[in-house]
């Protein structure tokens, strides 16, 4: 049997097991594809796959060839006829007799001739010069010397070379004699044999903006990525990208020949991934914990009133687009949340944060769009208004980057008497702030109007006081209850374990009294911007 060392290529040319490997490595690509929404996992793999991918199977016009060849005495001279395979051909009973003899032979100059090469009998009789009856000297060599005589003198029959009579039949060879049949040679040429199996050894390296994470030695050549909750300002798009990247080394060893070889491999692709948008409004309720718990003296829920106002730049305008916008968010928002709650599979990799922490981030965010969705929903009744939504205006002389709402006096949810002389106004009546924009999005809450921290409402003297909210890492800043001060940010909405925490930095106060100490003391909010 052969076994060739190298790998041959079609054509003729050979290669080395290092030079094949070189070619297959060129080969590989990483390939991505992103999840269809926000918290759907991005797949990234190596295209072929070292680790499932046979060496040879993957290099065109490669392979390893084997050559195993028998000598064999076949029954005769013919071939096989048409149609015959030559494994048929093979089996067929006395076809092959057995394998070909191999004699020892030894030769021993000078000496006597070789064991078993005896010269035929009839060359050695009656010849020469000597007359009838004497053997004729053949290069130094005689009979005498060179085949025994039998005790009568004569000499021993030689063995038959071709046919020989079975028990006297003359029909077929035997077996047995190693010197009977044709003599024939089969081979066999194996190609494409066992795959050489690679081992892999990679880095992947995950970078969102200027955030990039290392996942070391990873020994798979796919993965799915749980991607990072990006949020972002609702119209601004959505499509955020991550650049994957790996880079490791592919080696393969041929235990037959002994060789090992190995190539470094380093590739890199971008890939686009949803992020959740998310609209900036600063909701004013009329009860505290955003419309849910009654209000001192104000237990008719009809009492309960939203207005919900929105930067000037915002693309929302009216009740319907509000609600519509909300409630695709909160869809979007409980679609991430139970993918992320999914247990992820075993070559799954969260390089931005685990799956956990993600849910923790989106669950505030999911309870106060539910809120709100439920108050939207709110039909008018009677002489009550549920929501008002009032839209910002750039203020000439502020440099806010998205509005202002300078006045909100005349906004007003309740009218009663004759003609409406009774009047429900909002901003004396904030009970509880929810604050909603992307991550650092700030809004400024005045007691005065024009955007002035000093009252300017009668008989209200020179109190003053503002209240900047800043959205955190949930996207939401709340304060639960407004009377009779201000309470710190809502921890529910913001908690301490997510980072950065919303603040609320209150300056001075809102109310006339100092220190405020009745919950049913007015609290004045005139003005609002939106930085």
């Amino acid at each position: 049997m052969i076994q060739l060392n190298k790998l041959n290529r079609a054509g003729g040319e050979t290669v080395g097991l290092q030079e094949q490997l070189d070619a297959f490595v060129s080969k590989i690509n990483l390939v991505a594809t992103p999840g269809a929404s926000p918290g759907a996992l991005i797949t990234a793999a190596l295209v072929p796959d070292p680790l499932t991918t046979g060496l040879l199977d993957e290099v065109a016009g490669l392979t390893r060839t084997t050559f195993l060849l028998k000598m064999l005495r076949f029954g005769d001279a013919a071939l096989p006829g048409p149609g015959i395979s030559i494994a048929d051909f093979l089996g067929v009973a006395g076809q092959v007799l057995g394998g070909q003899a191999m004699p020892a032979i030894s030769v021993e100059m000078p000496g006597p001739a070789l064991p078993g090469a005896r010269i035929p009998v009839k060359e050695l009789s009656n010849q020469g010069t000597a007359g009838p009856g004497t053997v004729v000297n053949l290069n130094g060599l005689t009979v005498n010397e060179d085949v025994p005589k039998a005790a009568d003198g004569s000499l021993p029959q030689q063995p038959a070379l071709g046919k020989k009579s079975d028990a006297g039949t003359g029909a077929g060879h035997s077996v047995d004699d190693v010197l009977s049949g044709v003599p024939g040679i089969v081979g066999v040429v194996e190609s494409g044999s066992a795959q050489l199996p690679l081992s892999v050894r990679l880095d992947w390296t995950f970078a969102v903006g200027d955030r990039t994470t290392m996942v070391e030695a990873r020994r798979t050549a796919a993965l799915g990525i749980v991607p990072p909750l990006e949020f972002v300002d609702l119209g601004a798009g959505t499509e955020l990208t991550m650049t994957i990247g790996v880079t490791g080394t592919v080696t393969v060893q041929d235990p037959v020949a002994g060789i090992t070889a190995s190539s470094e491999l380093s590739r890199s692709v971008t890939v686009q991934f949803p992020g959740i948008a998310i609209p900036r409004l600063l909701g004013l309720f009329t009860w505290p914990l955003y419309g849910t718990q009654p209000a001192v003296d104000r237990s008719n829920p009809n009492q309960d009133s939203l207005l919900l106002m929105l930067p000037a730049d915002s693309p929302l305008s009216g009740l319907d687009s509000v609600s519509s916008t909300v409630g695709s968010v909160l869809r979007t928002v409980e679609s991430a949340v139970s993918l992320l709650s999914a247990p992820l599979p075993v070559d799954a990799v969260a390089p931005f944060g685990s799956a956990g922490d993600f849910v923790a981030q989106l669950s505030p965010l999911l309870s106060a769009l539910s809120t709100l969705a439920a108050t939207l929903a709110k039909a008018n009744l009677d002489d009550y208004v549920p929501v008002t939504v009032v839209k910002a205006t750039a203020p000439s002389d502020h440099s806010s980057v998205h509005g202002g709402v300078a006045d909100i006096r005349p906004y007003i949810w309740h009218t009663w008497g004759a003609f409406g002389a009774g009047h429900d106004h909002y901003h004396d009546n904030a009970q509880s702030f929810l604050w909603m924009a992307p991550q650092g999005g700030q809004t400024i809450v005045y007691r005065g109007s024009g955007y002035q921290a000093a009252a300017d409402d009668a008989g209200l003297g020179s109190a003053s006081g503002t209240m900047t909210l800043t959205a955190g890492a949930t996207c939401l800043a709340g304060i639960r209850d407004f009377r009779p001060a201000p309470d710190a940010v809502d921890p529910g909405l913001s908690p301490s374990a997510i980072s950065p925490v919303s603040t609320a930095v209150l300056e001075g106060r809102f109310t006339n009294e100092t220190a405020p100490t009745n919950e049913g003391d007015w609290a004045w909010t005139n003005s609002f911007e939106f930085l």
